[in-house]
């Protein structure tokens, strides 16, 4: 069950209110839908670059752009499965939503698809939430407020990620297609390296609340993918930059990132060494 915004944040009345009331309503109706149709039958389309569309997909964008745009008709949009259009570059508001992150597994029904919804304000991120319908885990953070798992505050320096006994290696979710493999299995010397999930929010929701160290994906990565879980992870203590160690930027002509490195304070030093390492 998805909290409502006042289980989650403890906010002062002009704190996102109605923003955080209308995307907690549209999200329950959302994760509703999708299993509604998961126990129909999802219909399952192939896009243009082969990768797997459901209607579930298209029907979670519908019912959040309809609720989101009702309350706030001045905002933009952009969302994975919905044509792009420029003039999202000339406003202050804009919702930034993939609504199956993760289609591939969802299609199979394995739990690691969320739902990825990002508002940023006059250029950064102010509201991040990231749901798994599957495992009713609901990450959320607000700018300056912190971030949360399921109402529960979390916070790095508290939340080092676990290792089995002292001085075992961390854990890095990695993308390997994006590095050379003699250099892969360099990384691997130093660090349990295991794949992303099939929703890269989702990973990102595991740095955030440590249970990895951090998520390393060299490729490029859309706007939709990341923009929740920058700001979740951020909110949570983390270190978000893309593969060149510089600030993320968002709403961009083209909407990419230039890849995205995810990890908690403790493990950054690595991190670095690794990246000196990278052609």
């Amino acid at each position: 069950m998805i909290p409502d915004s006042h289980t989650l944040f403890k906010l002062p009345s002009s704190a996102y209110e109605k923003e955080l009331t209308t995307i907690h309503k549209a999200l329950r109706l959302a994760s509703d839908r999708i299993r509604k149709l998961s126990s129909a039958g999802l219909i399952i389309h192939t896009k243009p670059d082969g990768s797997p569309v459901t209607n579930a997909d298209l029907e979670v964008d519908g019912i959040l752009r309809e609720h989101l745009l009702e309350a706030f008709p001045e905002d933009g949009w952009l969302s994975e499965e919905r044509p792009d259009h420029p003039v999202r570059l000339r406003l202050s508001r804009v919702w930034i939503l993939d609504p199956i992150d993760g289609t591939r597994p969802f299609t199979y029904s394995l739990p690691q698809f969320t739902i990825s919804l990002a508002l940023l304000n006059k250029g950064h991120l102010a509201l991040g939430m990231i749901v798994n319908p599957a495992t009713q885990e609901y990450y959320s953070a607000i700018q300056g407020m912190g971030a949360y798992l399921n109402g529960r505050i979390l916070n790095h320096p508290a939340q080092t990620p676990s290792t089995s006994h002292a001085g075992s290696r961390p854990t890095f979710l990695v993308n390997p297609g994006s590095l050379p493999r003699n250099l892969f299995n360099e990384w691997k010397a130093s660090a349990r390296c295991p794949p992303i999930l099939g929703s890269i929010a989702y990973s990102l929701g595991m740095v955030a609340s440590g249970q990895v160290h951090g998520v390393i994906n060299l490729g490029q990565q859309y706007e939709w993918d990341i923009a929740a879980g920058a700001l979740i992870v951020q909110e949570a203590g983390g270190i978000v930059l893309d593969r060149h160690q510089r600030p993320i930027s968002l709403n961009q002509l083209r909407p990419m990132v230039d890849g995205i490195i995810a990890v908690h304070p403790c493990a950054f030093p690595l991190v670095q060494r690794f990246l000196q390492s990278v052609p």
